[in-house]
């Protein structure tokens, strides 16, 4: 059975930014304002009073939880050594840290330990997310994509088009990788060929946030108070009825201040967190167009 779960950390005017990772555990980095503290208080780290932790990622550490247990217990810190702005969880316990230095960082969950270095980008990177055959994406500040084989250390290919920050990434259910941009576009890859197969325009300010929905379809926040559903099933455009080339497109919430974080929920919701608010909107995911 499937467990679907919304965590959201607001205290003192700010909220932490999580990542689940594989046997109940829960990463946490940066921050503003949040106390990270459980009830009770832990070990390891700072206790409920001692005051708010540096804004998001300035003191370069992450967090790790057992929320397999109530409270929730404090696992480890790990210094990554520079501010942290994305993590994403790699198989074998290994977690993936993007950098304010442009570097990323694999971690060993099991001892806390630093033990690969990817280094390229030239500005912080801000989005990263897991592809197959052991490989990782990261987005940058330097509007580039580039993916990693992380097994061999080595960048296999850089993908560029953004012309500003690569915010978002994620995979969409056929296997394309979509990345979100300050530019207000989000741009479709092919992982096989590294090269743009769409570019989605629409948007007028930056696209903070993407969530691949279980059907092919993709959605899309961004600065411009909107959240939109993008058709981007390959088979739409040879059974629609809508021209070759296009991707039909919902705009159906608007007026959301800032969405950051959307995270697609059973029953056609969508879960939408703003980076301004301490509240979680569920949203309902408009039907495909016809």
């Amino acid at each position: 059975m499937a467990v679907w779960q919304v965590v959201t950390v607001a205290a003192r005017g700010g909220c932490g930014t999580w990542r689940r990772l594989g046997g109940g555990g829960l990463a946490m980095w940066g921050g503003k304002g949040a106390n990270c503290a459980p009830a009770g208080g832990r070990r390891g780290g700072p206790t409920p009073g001692s005051g708010p932790p540096p804004a998001k990622g300035e003191d370069g550490r992450v967090e790790l939880w057992d929320v397999g247990c109530v409270p929730p217990a404090h696992g480890a810190t790990i210094n990554c050594c520079a501010g942290v702005k994305a993590l994403a969880a790699l198989p074998d316990d290994r977690l993936a840290a993007g950098c304010a230095d442009g570097v990323v960082r694999v971690v060993d969950v099991g001892t806390s330990a630093v033990v690969t270095t990817l280094s390229g980008h030239t500005g912080e990177v801000l989005a990263l997310v897991v592809l197959p055959r052991g490989r990782l994406a990261s987005g940058s500040a330097d509007a580039s994509v580039r993916v990693w084989d992380v097994g061999a250390q080595a960048c296999v290919a850089t993908l560029t088009g953004h012309t500003r920050e690569v915010l978002s990434m994620t995979v969409l259910a056929d296997g394309r990788l979509a990345s979100g941009s300050s530019d207000g576009t989000v741009r479709l890859w092919d992982v096989g060929t590294y090269t743009c197969v769409c570019v989605l325009t629409g948007h007028s300010n930056a696209v903070m946030a993407l969530a691949a929905l279980p059907d092919g379809r993709l959605a899309t926040g961004s600065y411009d108070h909107t959240v939109r559903v993008w058709d981007t099933r390959p088979a739409t455009a040879a059974g629609g009825s809508h021209a070759a080339g296009t991707v039909p497109v919902v705009a159906f919430a608007r007026g959301l201040s800032g969405p950051a974080t959307l995270l697609p929920l059973p029953g056609d919701r969508l879960a939408c967190i703003c980076n301004s608010e301490s509240v979680v909107h569920l949203l309902r995911v408009p039907p495909p167009v016809v």
